[in-house]
């Protein structure tokens, strides 16, 4: 359990559930609120590296992802995903390009009192990595350095998204973007919402200290950004 003062929000689930929409609404909302909104996508596309907490200490809150875009994310993104990699090779990338941006922008954030909304954690790797081909296994993959200092630092909120991964085809034949790759195979997809939707999965974050909301997203857009911006308006106040 964390002693800071930051507030810690992450949204996960499988790919292609409707995470973007939600970070979206919530950034609308939390800009709607006058609160001053740092975007690392946008510093992505400026920068060809990731931000140091003191280069941007002015903001309200942090809108983050894994992987990252840049080093390690990059490779990930571009090479890893597609190649064929084991997963044991792809959990060491993921935990070294999440201790890269723990350290640099997450815990500070967090020690400053900052509110950070992430785009995919450790809980992804969890749920992800020890199904994968020659991946490692539950132990070894928290034993890796950036897996046990997120762990160290989990979020207050951890919200699930949830959608029947048989409707999820026809959204990734429409799709050309990074979220493909290893998570395009849809009986994968089912393997990974069952461990998302395990008890062992959500027990392993409450007992650190998470609160864990499972999130349908299987209802209409403006339904979900409602629902959704009314969570966290219950989170926050």
């Amino acid at each position: 359990m964390r002693h800071d003062a930051g507030h810690f929000i992450v949204i996960d689930g499988i790919a292609g559930s409707g995470k973007s929409t939600l970070i979206r609404a919530i950034k609308k909302q939390l800009q709607e609120k006058g609160l001053k909104i740092f975007d690392l996508a946008k510093w992505t596309e400026e920068h060809n590296k990731p931000p140091k907490f003191r280069e941007i200490a002015d903001y309200d809150v942090y809108f983050t992802f894994e992987p990252t875009k840049y080093w390690v994310g990059a490779a990930i993104r571009h090479e890893l995903s597609y190649s064929g990699a084991s997963g044991e090779i792809v959990a060491q990338a993921f935990s070294l390009d999440r201790h890269i941006q723990y350290v640099r922008l997450i815990i500070p954030a967090l020690n400053a009192g900052k509110m950070i909304i992430q785009d995919r954690s450790v809980s992804s790797s969890i749920v992800y990595q020890p199904i994968m081909k020659e991946g490692p296994s539950l132990d070894d993959l928290i034993a890796l350095p950036g897996n046990t200092l997120a762990l160290r630092y989990p979020p207050d909120q951890l919200i699930l998204t949830h959608i029947d991964p048989e409707k999820l085809q026809a959204r990734f034949d429409t799709r050309d973007d990074d979220s493909k790759g290893v998570f395009e195979n849809i009986e994968y997809l089912k393997k990974v919402d069952e461990r998302f939707r395990s008890n062992w999965f959500s027990q392993l974050f409450t007992d650190h200290g998470t609160q864990v909301h499972n999130f349908n997203t299987d209802v209409p857009k403006d339904e979900m950004e409602q629902n959704i911006t009314s969570l966290i308006s219950s989170l926050i106040k």
